[in-house]
């Protein structure tokens, strides 16, 4: 093996000029200048754009290495081959199970005969049964598209049931009939030629994109681990690569870290203050908490630092042979590197970042025993049981000084994270939940996954109810992911590859020279640190990072492991060389063909909703194990089948993602129309079990809630009593609620009152015993309702909602100021907050009917938050009631000089100046608070009333002083 630094051990004279040089001959000149400036260029460029996750920046990526390797097979290809360069022998090991792997996923693409895939995955076959009516006895839909061709009619896009409906395309119309006439003629034709051959990867176009970008990575790889940069046996031309590439990834980590930190100060809701990310929507101004660079994800922004901060701490510890004469400033750059690198992986609060650089920094650590003692700093020559202390007291005082430039509030927000991480387990439950119902998926695709990219599809099948109205993604577990999606043969054959490089990389190690070791090592360290993260996440499913990954990878790969020539006889002829040039140029014209022709939409938003029953198969055919295409495809049929097929459809929907209540209620609504209410009645079961919570059903809506029949509650009140039974969140609260809704208030206390008996959270379980209270106040039963209260107070006695419903709930019905007055008093003593308890006793005396009491708690609640509009509106709606107009203007200009954009405050104090005779003031604030909320009905329509008040009172009327359009709240209408 021939290393950077070798000497000559055949003797022969150097063949490279004495003057240093870019590149060792004068027509390889371009070839080389061309291949770095590219790497250079990847590297600062490929994590600005959100780390390249949308399709223009990954496609540009993809071109641009294939770029890279078409420059590599020109030279190949042209220039004589020269002594010392990279040699191709000895690859098989590496090249073989990478080679398998990509061919393999490419295998999962390609349509196999039914019985063929029954045989290779039953699951894959199942799925495709259930899912795709007709298969595999004939062609998917070929009935239903016969059939279809048949009724003409304009297929009519729907969405899940909401309380509007859409207006139908109107059918009668001369555009609509010759749209239905030509679809007709397509669905006749389309329903015999359709495929019956179908794929292993459930999600083709997936498997595809995911496939281009393996592709692309493995080009780099080898381009950057074989490139011939020249025969010098110095290394000059190779070590000028790595001074240069090394030197950019630092500078481009450095500038990465220095974006996160101003972006954290800075931030208006936008990557980069530029870019709103599709998942978000719309900009975040409230994600400010956690530093993210050009990332999405602050987790893969810390892991893309994990690759660069060993590199900055060896250029700082060790010298090498990055570095030329004088030293000093290298380590000071890599001492800045590695310091603001430090503060943004601790602003990022990525938990599994930072132990990611402890991992990093240890395998640096670990991998400095094979350097030489007398090029080892002074704390690596001492023996373990002094080093590893040391270094422990080294890592927590660059802890302590990193912990000083990010502020109080940086401070604390990873102190919160780490209590968070002890404490609440949030985040690792719900990894821990995802990489659970994976496991179902690897029983059922064992041998050949079901095709690379397709979790996100098929995951929905497996997931556990309560339904998450977030899509899951990805398993945030790139092995688990890997062996989901490839299988056991595609994850042996990945393993396999890795397995092979890392076991050549550790035996090359000790037989580095002294100047290369610590750069093999830091990028080894790099590559360690991402491979402890990618147990907790899905960093290099984010192109940028990969990118580096790769990068990194190859680099070592060249350091350690790739063998030189020794002469130029033994490279391959040029016949050979030529001919693996023209395949590498061929395959890498084709991958960029097909990266070109990507989606430039990321998926899943890439996805449109079908205008045809075509359009609406196809995307069915491309992702059948997706419910949303199902769903689409029952709406394109439409009214074109049978209910009893479009059932089916749905079915198939419901079946593909058990948990997702609209889809369930789609189904429920179908089966009704199809004459089967018992088989709804079920599915109406199911849903509400699988979603307790009565919003996300458009029939437990506030509206619709009463109107149900009887054995539709039963149904409801089933599903929630078995969703309340195992324990999901908000179940308790939705069943209550049902119940309210129906004025079973006895029921619902007595819910209340055995969840808090199990209860084992003492904050949760002193809410429950207040909704008990208060559930027995609305049931009469004021006795209980009172008992439960003070159970809730005596459990939380800071809390101010038991003294508060005791005030209004429990005495206030019965007329016990004096009672209602003590519970305050008491909450107050305890600690509650004065203000809302104020605030009760006002509501609670109101009730009663003692202004004076009332006038008093809204003066003290004032008091005590001067800033507040509600109490000064209270106080002033108060004496509007007792006609003390003067002071209702007073207490409300106060609040509107604090408030003066609040439209309600506006509209109070205009109402009170108008019925004190201040007309022109009253037209200038109701006008303004009308300004500001054009949209509350309420506030226009005294605005409204006040301009017909002052029309009629210009006409020669007398004007209104202290008649109103409505009675202010408390006081009897007119």
């Amino acid at each position: 093996m021939r290393l950077l630094g070798a000497s000559n051990p055949l003797g022969r004279p150097p063949t490279y000029h004495s003057r240093h040089r870019f590149v060792s001959t004068e027509g390889a000149n371009w070839y080389d200048r061309a291949f770095v400036t590219g790497v250079i260029l990847l590297v600062t460029l490929s994590p600005l754009p959100m780390g390249a996750v949308h399709p223009w920046a990954f496609i540009a990526l993809e071109l641009a290495i294939g770029g890279l390797v078409l420059t590599w097979m020109a030279k190949t290809a042209i220039v004589e081959a020269i002594q010392y360069q990279p040699a191709f022998a000895n690859l098989r090991p590496i090249t073989l199970p990478l080679a398998l792997f990509i061919a393999f996923a490419a295998l999962a693409m390609l349509p196999m005969p039914p019985a063929m895939l029954r045989l290779l995955s039953p699951s894959t076959y199942t799925l495709y049964a259930k899912t795709l009516p007709g298969w595999p006895n004939q062609a998917p839909y070929r009935d239903l598209l016969k059939a279809a061709a048949s009724v003409p009619s304009v297929a009519r896009p729907l969405s899940y049931p909401s309380r509007q409906t859409e207006a139908a395309p109107n059918p009668r119309t001369p555009t609509a009939k010759a749209a239905a006439l030509e679809e007709t003629s397509k669905l006749a034709s389309e329903a015999s030629d359709a495929p019956r051959w179908m794929p292993l990867s459930i999600a083709p176009p997936l498997t595809l994109e995911l496939l281009i970008k393996i592709a692309a990575y493995a080009a780099l790889f080898f381009a950057v681990m074989l490139y011939p940069f020249g025969p010098s046996m110095n290394g000059v031309a190779e070590k000028r690569f790595y001074r240069y590439v090394l030197v950019a990834i630092m500078a481009t980590g450095l500038f990465v870290a220095c974006v996160g930190i101003l972006e954290r100060v800075f931030w208006n809701g936008k990557i980069l203050w530029i870019f709103v990310p599709y998942d978000w929507g719309r900009a975040q101004p409230t994600l400010f908490g956690r530093a993210r660079g050009p990332f999405v994800n602050p987790d893969h922004f810390a892991s893309y630092l994990n690759l660069i901060l060993p590199v900055a701490i060896a250029g700082m510890l060790f010298p090498t042979f990055v570095t030329r004469r004088n030293s000093e400033p290298f380590r000071v750059f890599c001492a800045v590197v590695a310091m603001v690198t430090s503060i943004a992986l601790l602003l990022s609060m990525s938990r599994a970042g930072w132990l990611g650089a402890v991992v990093g920094v240890s395998t640096l650590v670990f991998l400095s025993r094979f350097i030489a003692i007398e090029n080892r700093p002074w704390i690596f020559r001492l023996r373990s049981r002094v080093t590893v202390p040391l270094c422990a007291i080294a890592v927590i005082v660059i802890l302590a000084t990193t912990s000083v430039f990010v502020g109080d509030r940086g401070r604390h927000e990873a102190d919160v994270r780490l209590k968070d991480t002890i404490s609440n387990h949030q985040s690792l439950h719900f990894r821990v939940n995802v990489w659970r119902d994976s496991l179902p998926m690897i029983r059922d695709f064992p041998l050949f996954g079901m095709g690379l990219g397709a979790f996100e599809d098929a995951f929905a099948h497996f997931q556990s109810p309560p339904w998450n109205p977030n899509q899951v993604r990805e398993a945030h577990n790139d092995y688990l992911e890997l062996l989901v999606s490839a299988g056991v043969i595609g994850f042996g054959f990945l393993a396999w590859f890795f397995i092979a490089a890392a076991r050549r990389l550790y035996r090359g190690m000790p037989n580095l020279p002294a100047d290369v070791l610590p750069v093999a090592a830091a990028l080894l360290a790099g590559m360690g640190a991402m491979s402890f993260q990618e147990f907790f996440d899905f960093n290099l499913q984010i192109p940028a990072v990969a990118f580096l990954f790769t990068l990194i990878f190859a680099m070592a790969m060249r350091l350690v492991v790739v063998a030189r020539l020794d002469r130029v006889e033994a490279a391959p002829s040029r016949s050979q060389l030529r001919v693996i040039a023209a395949t590498a140029a061929a395959a890498v014209i084709v991958v960029s063909i097909l990266a070109v022709g990507q989606n430039k939409i990321p998926y899943p938003y890439s996805l449109e909703v079908p205008s045809t029953v075509a359009s609406a198969r196809e995307g069915v055919l491309a992702h059948p194990a997706l419910s949303l295409t199902h769903v689409w495809m029952a709406a394109a049929l439409g009214p074109r089948i049978s209910p009893a097929a479009r059932a089916y459809e749905l079915a198939s929907a419901a079946w593909l993602d058990p948990t997702d209540p609209r889809v369930r209620d789609l189904y429920a609504q179908s089966l009704i129309f199809a004459g089967r209410p018992n088989a709804a009645l079920k599915q109406v079961t199911l849903s509400v079990y699988n979603s307790p919570w009565l919003d996300n059903h458009f029939y437990l809506t506030a509206d619709n809630r009463t109107r149900l029949t009887p054995a539709d509650r039963a149904a409801v009140e089933t599903g929630l009593k078995m969703a309340v039974a195992r324990n999901f969140k908000n179940a308790v609260w939705a069943l209550g609620g049902f119940y309210d809704a129906l004025h079973e208030y006895p029921r619902e206390a007595r819910l209340y009152v055995e969840a808090a008996g199990t209860e084992p959270d003492p904050g949760l379980r002193s809410d429950l015993l207040v909704a008990a209270g208060r559930s027995f106040a609305d049931a009469g039963n004021f006795a209980d309702g009172e008992k439960y209260l003070r159970d809730a107070a005596a459990l939380d006695p800071t809390s101010p909602d038991p003294y508060r419903y005791l005030a209004t709930d429990i005495f206030a019905p019965e007329k016990r100021l004096h009672a209602a007055r003590a519970a305050i008093d008491e909450g107050i003593r305890n600690g509650a907050d004065p203000f809302r308890l104020e605030l009760a006793l006002a509501a609670a005396a109101r009730r009663v009917g003692d202004n004076s009491t009332e006038e008093k708690a809204l003066v003290d609640a004032s008091n005590i938050r001067p800033s507040n509009a509600g109490a000064a509106i209270r106080l002033g709606q108060l004496y509007m009631r007792e006609k003390r107009f003067d002071q209702a203007v007073l207490i409300l200009k106060r609040a509107a000089e604090l408030h003066p954009d609040s439209p309600q405050v506006l509209d109070k104090l205009g109402l009170a100046e108008e019925a004190n005779y201040q007309f022109y003031a009253a037209g200038t604030d109701l006008s303004r608070a009308a300004e500001l909320a054009p949209d509350n009905a309420a506030i226009k329509a005294d605005y409204q009333d006040f301009q017909k008040r002052s029309s009629t009172a210009s006409g020669g009327a007398s004007f209104p002083t202290t008649a109103r359009r409505r009675a202010l709240p408390g006081e009897p209408e007119n």
